[in-house]
Formats: C-alpha cells, sequence, structure tokens
C-alpha cells in the first residue's frame, strides 16, 4: 500500500513538473530566438508536457481509486471515479483534437565537421526549412529558410557560410 501511495506522489509530481514547463515555456517565449532542449524544439517539449500532464494525473488517479475500492472506502473511490472520468474526457479530446507533437531539429554540418546550422519545418510547409545557429545551450537564432535540397547551396569559410550571397558569421558559442 505504501508503495502505491509513494508512486501515487511522484506521478502527480511529474505531471506538476510538466505544467510548469508548459508555463515557462509560455510565459518566457520570444518570437526572435528559439529554444531547444536536448534536441527537441520548445513547442514540441511544450506539446509533450502537454500530453504526459494529464496521462500522469490520470494514472495516479486511477491507482488512488484502486487503492480505495480495497480498503473499502466507497465515497473517496467515487469522488476519484469522478476523476478518471475527468482525465478520459480530456485524453479522448487530445486523441480526436489530432495534435501533432513536432519533430526534433535536425543538423547539417560544414565538411571540417565544426560548424553546425540547426534546421526545422515550417509546420505548415513540408518542403520549407527554417534554419538556426546556436547561441547557447538552449537558444538558438534563426538566420534564413530554404527549401528541401538547398542544403549545397550553403558555402562554409573558416569565420564564417555564405548562402546566396549572404554573409552568416558563426556565432561565439561554437568557437
Amino acid at each position: 500500500m505504501k508503495k502505491i501511495r509513494l508512486f501515487e506522489y511522484i506521478l502527480a509530481g511529474l505531471a506538476v513538473i510538466c505544467i510548469l514547463a508548459m508555463v515557462t515555456i509560455h510565459v518566457t517565449r520570444d518570437k526572435e530566438i528559439m529554444r531547444a532542449f536536448f534536441g527537441l524544439p520548445e513547442t514540441m517539449v511544450d506539446n509533450i508536457c502537454f500530453y504526459l500532464a494529464p496521462f500522469f494525473f490520470g494514472t495516479a488517479a486511477l491507482l488512488g481509486f484502486i487503492e480505495k475500492c480495497r480498503n473499502g472506502e466507497k465515497r473517496k473511490a467515487l469522488m476519484l471515479s469522478g476523476t478518471i472520468m475527468c482525465y478520459l474526457m480530456v485524453a479522448l479530446l487530445i486523441k480526436l483534437a489530432g495534435f501533432d507533437v513536432g519533430s526534433p531539429l535536425k543538423t547539417i554540418k560544414s565538411p571540417d565537421g565544426k560548424h553546425t546550422i540547426y534546421y526545422n519545418e515550417a509546420g505548415d510547409d513540408d518542403e520549407k526549412l527554417i534554419c538556426f545557429v546556436r547561441k547557447s545551450f538552449i537558444k538558438y537564432d534563426p538566420v534564413f529558410t530554404m527549401r528541401k535540397g538547398e542544403e549545397a547551396d550553403i558555402e562554409w569559410k573558416d569565420d564564417y557560410f555564405l548562402r546566396h550571397g549572404w554573409r552568416y558569421q558563426y556565432p561565439d558559442y561554437e568557437k
């Protein structure tokens, strides 16, 4: 019984962490800079947390329901069954809405392997790529957009790279 209770608290804690991550991402969002955590863009992290928070809360409620039924506490079990029904409704809405989680960042490496450009699909257009350079551990600056297959148009130099005549400096983070 104590193991189930501990597991409930762990799941509830994970749900709270997911909610705090979502709030933090939305409050600190900057349209000029993209952040990525372990190669996952912030929108993808936000979407994953959006899915996981109700899952963790629902699983904790289900474990509590099972425990209350075993202990014969019918009133508390009935309240938890309402919580489970709410969880199932949220899960059904998520499924019916067909939310797309997103995709992790991909990379284009310089021929010498010293420099990297990161890119991600532009959501509405599968052929359009948004390219970024890394500014810090989690911040990425958008530099240009291109179509799939235009990776060969990038000319790599020692201190910068060129694309269609435009010069882009490598960020200090990579030096």
